[in-house]
């Protein structure tokens, strides 16, 4: 049966390698944001979730979430993915989040995510909220 959950400390020291193994190998998807002691550090201090989703067996994704709280709402960041079979985790996952973010008293959930998430979170009620453009700032020279 599929789960997801909190990883627990010993959980987190014990896959804490391999993920950043696995980090390592995609980093276009966060290293422009965050740094692996970064990451480590927020999970450490509590204000970074780290949950593992797989099963009983094999743990097969990982994601980073954090809350974020507005003058408006509080929000549940899914901000950070890494693994295999997520089609097939999508309903726990979501069904994981929704109760979390119930008990943070969060009232939206937000994924930032690569293109391909949006037609399958689409399938399951999500709907893209904004985009967000950027840009490198050049650095400055003094002439």
């Amino acid at each position: 049966m599929d789960t997801m959950s909190l990883l627990n400390r010993k959980e987190i020291e014990y896959y804490w390698p391999s993920l950043c193994d696995e980090l390592e190998k995609v980093p276009h998807i966060w290293d422009k944001w965050w740094t692996l002691d970064a990451l480590k550090t927020g999970v450490d201090m509590g204000y970074i979730q780290l949950w593992g989703c797989g099963t009983d067996k094999k743990l097969e994704l990982m994601l980073f979430t954090k809350n974020s709280t507005f003058p408006a709402a509080n929000i549940l960041e899914v901000f950070i993915a890494v693994g295999n079979q997520l089609d097939r985790l999508l309903p726990v996952i979501v069904a994981t989040l929704h109760r979390f973010a119930n008990e943070s008293n969060c009232q939206r959930v937000h994924v930032f995510g690569r293109f391909g998430w949006e037609k399958k979170l689409r399938e399951i009620g999500f709907k893209r909220d904004h985009v967000v453009l950027s840009y490198e700032v050049p650095k400055l020279t003094l002439q």
